[in-house]
């Protein structure tokens, strides 16, 4: 270990809390998606993934400039597979297991062996990118940066000015490509040139570098010699001043870069494509976040102090299992509590955080560090002790008091959620559907009838009641179409033996520009009569799909 690294700090603690205001930035991001809202900056979530991006680029080479050396590759594989793998693998079950029952679905296995070696982001199509769990796309982007990452350090500072010209080379070529692409009808066809300018590495890897060229930067001994660039030393209200400024531009820098016209200007006045435009507002933000980067990095503000604080690190720590398991915790919760939901937002809003952080330290504590470390100790070829040493670390987190404030994050929520949903008295019975429907009765093959069908006003938006009439019980796979929306729902539902009620619901801002409710019913992998065709009377006798007019209710759901 040389002198340099011996004199810095192991960490740089105001950026592990910078990385939970990230991690925060993508939470709001998907609460606005998942309840159809805008409480919050929805576009702030692409550009805390650019971010992170750069900010990961910064720290390993921060870490790694003098200790990796091509005899240690294999090592450095393993302990970066170590780290982010585990707590991967643990969330995509738990995804399937929560959030996907079996469906009529194109490639299941292929597009299950992307997720599981993190290989999804190469795939230019979105049913693959976002399948799942989707925020692990990024973590797949990570996993080609960690491949990538000894190439652009080992060599020296010399050979990394060259390999990031390179790059930047790269991606310029690699998006006029993608404009080109995008003006042929036949390409255009089969390849989405927009998602490969988002989610494909290599597209991304410009972001990740820059997060090393400005490491570089920051230890560099003639960059340390210049007092104007030692923010430590300035004032402590001039260091605070410029700590909020490159945080607003950082965060903001998605609006910044489109009041700067490049959707505008670089589409229509150079006539480079929506794919630059579109990659500009989204990965453009790189100086932004490099200069809030290298700010926070030195800097001893008020806003650095708050960041450094022991809540704050530990809010870090756990923003990787934060960013992996927010949506799961999201959806699961919208399924299960707020469809339908009487509860005001910031109830909404505030449970899903709570529960949120809950899992995550639990996820950190139990799962991803002692995994982490059981995992070294069995590449050092000492597995009973790491096996031993994984039980061990699990034992001594419940010796803490951290644990058990996770667990009193999830289950207060939890508890209180049960008890909202347990004591509501204004679900519709069976019965009351079947009474209220003026349905005549449609035919699904020989042994299923849609019954009645009920759209009952909720604040939220409106709740589709279906009641189903089944010989015998059974599984059936469904696909519901709101013609005119971007509305689709997917799923299985298991039929008793008589009568099913079935509820499901739809987000007012997509209820109001809908026609109708268009439904395909499959059993095992079969269409139900798929020859019968589709009709929108209500005097249909059988079909396989069916379209479901928006009766005279509709006008009651909207008004309300």
């Amino acid at each position: 270990m040389s002198e340099n690294q011996q004199m810095r700090p192991a960490r740089i603690e105001a950026l592990t809390g910078l990385r939970f205001l990230a991690a925060m930035m993508v939470f709001c991001f998907h609460i606005d998606v998942s309840l159809k809202t805008q409480f919050f900056f929805g576009p702030l979530g692409g550009i805390a993934v650019s971010f992170f991006f750069v900010l990961s680029g910064f720290i390993l080479t921060y870490v790694y400039r003098d200790r990796l050396q091509w005899g240690g590759l294999k090592r450095f594989y393993f302990t970066r597979w170590a780290r982010i793998w585990p707590l991967h693998a643990v969330c995509l079950i738990a995804t399937i297991c929560l959030l996907y029952p079996p469906q009529p679905v194109e490639y299941p296995r292929m597009r299950l062996a992307s997720h599981w070696l993190l290989l999804q982001s190469w795939i230019p199509d979105r049913n693959f990118i976002l399948s799942y769990n989707g925020v692990a796309w990024s973590i797949s982007t990570e996993a080609f940066f960690y491949l990538m990452f000894p190439l652009f350090l080992l060599g020296g500072l010399r050979h990394f000015l060259w390999k990031y010209l390179l790059t930047i080379a790269f991606t310029v070529v690699a998006l006029f490509a993608l404009t080109k692409i995008a003006a042929n009808p036949d390409w255009a066809s089969t390849i989405n040139t927009r998602y490969v300018s988002h989610f494909n590495p290599a597209m991304r890897l410009f972001e990740f570098v820059s997060g090393m060229a400005v490491a570089y930067v920051f230890m560099s001994k003639r960059v340390g010699k210049v007092s104007l660039l030692q923010i430590g030393r300035w004032p402590v209200m001039l260091q605070t001043v410029l700590e909020i400024v490159a945080l607003l531009l950082a965060g903001f820098s998605y609006y910044l870069l489109q009041w700067m016209g490049y959707y505008a200007w670089v589409s229509h006045g150079l006539g480079l494509g929506r794919e630059v435009s579109y990659w500009l507002v989204y990965c453009g933000g790189m100086p932004f976040h490099a200069f809030c980067i290298y700010v926070f990095a030195q800097s001893n503000g008020w806003l650095g102090q708050f960041l450094s604080t022991r809540s704050m690190i530990f809010l870090g720590e756990i923003s990787f299992a934060l960013y992996m398991v927010h949506r799961l915790v999201i959806l699961s919760l919208i399924s299960k509590y707020w469809v339908g939901s009487a509860l005001p937002y910031w109830a909404i809003v505030g449970s899903s955080f709570t529960i949120a952080i809950g899992i995550s330290a639990l996820l950190f504590l139990l799962i991803e560090m002692p995994m982490k470390n059981a995992l070294l100790s069995c590449y050092d070829r000492k597995i009973g002790p790491g096996l031993s040493g994984f039980f061990e670390q699990v034992v001594r987190v419940f010796k803490g008091k951290p644990v058990y404030i996770a667990i009193f994050l999830v289950a207060i929520p939890l508890v209180l959620l049960d008890w909202s949903r347990n004591n509501r008295n204004d679900f519709l019975s069976l019965d009351q559907v079947v009474a209220a429907s003026t349905l005549g009765p449609v035919e699904f093959g020989k042994a299923v009838e849609l019954a009645a069908c009920h759209f009952e006003p909720k604040r939220m938006g409106t709740q589709v009641l279906l009641v189903w009439n089944s010989d015998e019980p059974a599984w059936i796979r469904h696909e519901y179409l709101l013609t005119g929306t971007k509305y689709k729902r997917n799923g299985s539902l298991k039929l008793n033996d008589g009568q099913t009620l079935q509820r499901f619901f739809v987000h007012k801002n997509l209820w109001s520009k809908g026609k109708d409710i268009e439904m395909k019913l499959w059993q095992k992998d079969d269409p139900l009569l798929p020859d019968a065709g589709s009709s929108g009377d209500d005097t249909a006798g059988i079909a396989s799909s069916y379209r479901l007019a928006l009766d005279n209710h509709e006008d009651e759901v909207r008004e309300r």
